[in-house]
């Protein structure tokens, strides 16, 4: 099922935990939602602000309690890993705020973050505010796309309308995911999520 149907079908819930696991899709379509008026803007908001929280939250205390666990040890051994631990390193205060916003290291930045030294809750402020401000940013790129879709096209009916706002929304996350594995590859330095 697509993240619209999941949308569509299970409302904020499905905004909630598609948000925390899959980011930006889900947070554009809740703003469309919004905007078609299915769901008000700031339950949208929270809800991906919550998914977007919990998610993180659980990342870092998982990387936290299982530092020394086989599969904790195989993400920290990627290059990518030691490129977020120069970052966060460097800035941690900044670094938490925007990871959100940078393409491949979302999962990554909260087990980086578990295993290292910052303190838990220094972690859980900064994170609570960088995922509202992620959620806002995203939530309303979505709610001004569907505006713009709505100027072009018109008002179309829900389910094509929440559909081909999926498709477009797809298809340039894919060329975004596309052009920067090539950049990586490029550069050497290996970057995936």
């Amino acid at each position: 099922m697509s993240i619209d149907g999941l949308i569509a079908h299970y409302g904020l819930a499905a905004i909630f935990v598609v948000a925390g696991t899959e980011g930006e899709a889900a947070a554009v379509a809740g703003g469309i939602v919004a905007h078609r008026g299915i769901i008000p803007l700031w339950e949208v908001a929270i809800a991906v602000w919550s998914g977007s929280l919990l998610f993180g939250q659980i990342l870092f205390l998982v990387a936290r309690r299982f530092r020394d666990a086989p599969w904790i040890r195989k993400q920290t051994a990627r290059r990518a890993y030691a490129a977020v631990v120069r970052a966060v390193e460097r800035r941690p205060v900044g670094y938490v705020l925007i990871y959100r916003f940078i393409f491949g290291v979302r999962t990554l930045t909260p087990l980086v973050l578990g295993a290292s030294r910052i303190s838990m809750a220094r972690f859980s402020v900064l994170n609570a505010v960088a995922a509202a401000l992620w959620a806002a940013v995203f939530t309303g790129l979505g709610y001004g796309f569907g505006k713009s879709v709505e100027h072009v096209f018109g008002h179309l009916p829900s389910t094509p309308h929440l559909a081909m706002i999926g498709g477009v929304v797809a298809t340039i996350l894919t060329v975004v995911y596309i052009l920067h594995r090539r950049r990586s590859r490029r550069a050497g330095t290996g970057s995936e999520e």
